[in-house]
């Protein structure tokens, strides 16, 4: 983007951030330096000051999980989880030093009894039916959203705007709001005030007056200044 021109800007701010950053570096850097704080330490000091690389103890294994359920997507949590385990704790070399014909028999029947009980089968299928619930409620969701946004187009297209300043000053306060939410529909004004700004009916009628007045002298073909003075309304009046 900066070659197309589009942040004609960025070569400067992230140079100056650069020399702004280099004496932190520095700082961080001495802790490495030759027969500075780690060089120096013993190997009962480095395993005491280890620590994880992730602030969370899982998101490494998380992360080992996403890929490998990518590169093989038959495989179940339970399968990734043992062979995660056999692989951490050196199983395989226990096995070999310990395991007799009998527990590698009695081992593989455990394993044939949890296949066989369809323990993965069900979470995968439970799985399964969540997302479609999911999915299935986002799209009830959706549809009721549209509808009631269709029907609140409906009802709003059949408000006429008043364009009267005495008219408006007739009309009671619901009559006010819908009037504030059809300009809010035909979009033209870009700094209409939210609804939680416009705690009176004084303050709402205070911005019809502007919009009417603005919207009549587009229709009459004349220029109409910018809009962000329909921001400022007093916030003390009463209701």
């Amino acid at each position: 983007m900066y070659n197309m021109g589009k942040l004609p800007h960025l070569k400067h701010v992230l140079v100056a951030f650069l020399q702004g950053a280099h004496s932190t570096w520095m700082r961080f850097m001495e802790e490495f330096a030759v027969g500075g704080l780690i060089a120096t330490s013993t190997t009962e000091e480095r395993d005491l000051a280890a620590m994880p690389t992730t602030n969370d103890i899982n998101e490494g294994m998380l992360g080992s999980w996403r890929k490998h359920a990518q590169e093989k997507p038959s495989t179940t949590v339970g399968h990734f989880s043992d062979q995660a385990a056999f692989s951490r704790n050196d199983t395989q070399e226990f096995m070999n030093a310990m395991f007799t014909d009998k527990d590698h028999a009695h081992l593989q029947h455990q394993a044939w009894k949890i296949d066989m009980s369809g323990v993965e089968r069900q979470q995968r299928e439970a799985l399964i039916q969540h997302k479609l619930d999911s999915a299935a409620a986002a799209k009830k969701k959706a549809t009721e959203k549209q509808a009631s946004n269709s029907a609140k187009e409906t009802y709003f297209a059949g408000v006429a705007l008043v364009l009267d300043q005495n008219q408006l000053v007739r009309l009671l306060d619901p009559a006010l709001k819908d009037q504030i939410e059809v300009y809010h529909c035909l979009g033209a004004e870009k700094h209409i005030p939210l609804k939680s700004h416009l705690k009176s009916k004084s303050q709402r009628l205070e911005l019809l007056k502007k919009l009417s007045a603005r919207h009549s002298a587009c229709l009459r073909g004349e220029l109409v200044p910018h809009d962000n003075d329909l921001e400022s309304h007093d916030t003390n009046d009463d209701t």
